[in-house]
């Protein structure tokens, strides 16, 4: 019922129209969508967002009214349509992702505000932009991962700072989730209780407007509705005198979300946030009917580092197999990331929530309050490079297969574990033992482990990484260095086979040609990695590259190359002798 007026709705019939004009209101914040590149050319750099159709006029003046909504593209500047805002739009329709919500793809030439957004939207935009206002003058991890941890705003957090999180398993900190919303009540409880409202149906009915605007401020991301309807739920029940279960709360927040939003479930973010939940839920309550107060303060500390070890791992089992399912390799640094990064969360979160409140009334006082919370997100900053290079993701087959393997691996182990726990202390001794062992083989590189195939080969020097179409060769310069010869179509692939090959510096980008059958994606690269793009003497690329002569040769760590002009195939082409010593003869 929510997906059939997407696919053959009232927008079917207007698909391919080129000079439509289309009146919408926009229902999210603007994402920044990277031109890409076709030959010499580079595409403009766009700006996309969510939106509701209300009316269609098509080329031939009829115009058609409507309720769907659609992804609007275009090249103006939208960093500032803030949701709610009423748009005219003048551009071409074309089809849309019925599986994401989506009608229809309006990719606009002209667009006209007709009217802002509505107040709460006013008040949340003020409130976010008073958070990014406070770390303004700070170095650029603060300016990216405080408003990250508090709303969820990561628009402002480098690529290379977001692959370091991503590949240390910390990225889940910068997706709003129950941790979120546990700082903001705890926030609000202390207020309310500074005014002595302490209890009853009052305290209630504010704590929920403070949850459902807090939504409206970190923008009703999946993670977000997860944890707000689990309290609402909460509320509700405490309002009525229920008493339900935590794994009853998590049931009935997920079914009324997927009731009033089916998309939600194929959303993987919104997966992620609800394994997560449960695997949390399951074990804190085993945990809870064990538990025995201890007056010692060692033992105290053993059991708060045993209890955040646990949540740590439990959270990470739970969502290994969506994780290795889309290609992202089984994430070993998890654990420990997390480990390490946790303590500094929740003080950044609750001083971020305080400046970003300040900062309306006095903006000089929000920089001060917001200086310790960017102390706190440097050293989580810090900790996600440090694991992502010394721990990066495992590589794991992806898709059904590697998601089922895994989902084995994680039964195989709690097995074990439940087979320890009942037997004596030998058992015990010996599980341990395995479990480190079969940690130690999976951390060290391939090379280290006897019998172990090994992958990259110890002391390599060119490598054809498998990108799809296209080729992308790496010749080794240095350690964690090398040169990379194309790309192919997507940087995530040869992004992914540069981090298995543990290079992390690309001095030079040699690009053979240009590509007019596919969209190359050396750009992307060029700016993850600083390298220099280098192209034949004839090119005449529309982006900073260095251009090179016939017979010129280059000297970089190991690698000692000479660019050969061989026009033919196009103008510029290039083709590029390796040396292995730079006094070889010919």
């Amino acid at each position: 019922w929510r997906v059939w007026p997407l696919v053959d709705g009232p927008l079917r019939p207007l698909i391919g129209t080129r000079a439509a004009v289309v009146d919408l209101v926009t229902t999210s914040d603007a994402r920044p969508a990277g031109g890409r590149t076709r030959g010499s050319r580079r595409s403009d750099d766009s700006w996309q967002l969510d939106a509701e159709v209300h009316s269609v006029r098509g080329s031939d003046g009829r115009v058609t009214q409507m309720d769907l909504p659609v992804l609007l593209r275009s090249s103006s500047d939208l960093s500032t349509v803030l949701p709610g805002t009423s748009v005219k739009v003048t551009g071409r329709v074309r089809p849309g992702d019925p599986f994401r919500g989506h009608a229809a793809t309006i990719v606009a030439t002209e667009v006209s505000i007709m009217s802002g957004p509505p107040l709460n939207q006013r008040a949340a935009g003020a409130v976010r932009a008073s958070l990014r206002l406070s770390v303004a003058e700070r170095p650029p991890d603060a300016r990216g991962l405080v408003p990250g941890l508090v709303v969820g705003d990561t628009s402002q957090v480098s690529p290379e700072l977001e692959a370091a999180m991503r590949s240390s398993g910390l990225s889940h900190l910068t997706a709003v989730s129950g941790g979120n919303v546990a700082i903001v009540l705890a926030l609000v409880l202390a207020g309310l209780r500074s005014l002595r409202i302490r209890r009853g149906r009052l305290q209630l009915a504010l704590v929920a407007v403070a949850v459902v605007g807090y939504v409206v401020i970190a923008r009703p991301e999946p993670s977000v509705l997860r944890a707000a309807a689990m309290t609402l739920v909460m509320l509700g029940a405490a309002g009525l005198d229920l008493p339900l279960a935590s794994i009853d709360l998590l049931g009935w927040a997920v079914a009324a979300l997927v009731l009033l939003d089916p998309f939600l479930a194929l959303s993987l973010g919104f997966a992620m946030s609800v394994v997560a939940t449960c695997g949390l839920i399951l074990i804190s309550s085993r945990r809870s009917a064990r538990s025995v107060d201890g007056a010692n303060p060692r033992v105290r500390a053993a059991r708060a580092v045993g209890s955040l070890v646990l949540v740590s791992t439990v959270a990470q089992c739970a969502v290994a197999p969506l994780v290795v399912g889309i290609g992202g390799g089984l994430q070993l640094s998890g654990i420990l990331a997390n480990l390490f990064a946790e303590p500094a969360v929740a003080p950044a979160t609750a001083l971020g929530v305080i400046a970003a409140a300040v900062g309306l009334v006095s903006p000089p006082l929000e920089t001060v309050i917001a200086w310790p919370a960017a102390c706190a997100v440097d050293w989580i900053a810090a900790v996600a490079r440090w694991f992502s290079q010394v721990l990066p993701p495992l590589p794991w087959p992806s898709g059904v297969w590697g998601s089922t393997l895994v989902i084995a691996v994680v039964l195989l182990g709690g097995l074990g574990v439940v087979v320890a726990g009942g037997a004596d202390h030998r058992v015990r001794r010996v599980c341990l033992w395995l479990t480190a062992i079969g940690l130690l083989l999976a951390c060290l590189p391939r090379a280290a482990v006897p019998f172990a195939s090994s992958w990259p080969p110890t002391g390599w020097r060119v490598v054809m990484c498998s990108v799809g179409q296209g080729d992308a060769l790496a010749l080794a310069a240095a350690p964690g260095e090398a040169v990379v010869i194309d790309v192919g179509p997507d940087p995530t692939a040869v992004d992914r086979c540069l981090q298995r090959l543990a290079v992390r510096t690309v001095p030079l980008l040699v690009l053979t040609h240009f590509h007019a059958d596919f969209l190359s994606g050396h750009l992307e690269l060029a700016a993850a990695t600083g390298a220099m793009i280098g192209y034949g003497a004839a090119a005449k690329p529309e982006f900073e590259a260095r251009l090179f002569e016939d017979g010129e040769r280059h000297s970089l760590g190991r690698v000692e190359l000479e660019m050969r002009l061989t026009p033919g195939h196009t103008p510029e082409s290039m083709s590029i002798v390796v040396w292995e010593h730079p006094d070889d003869p010919a």
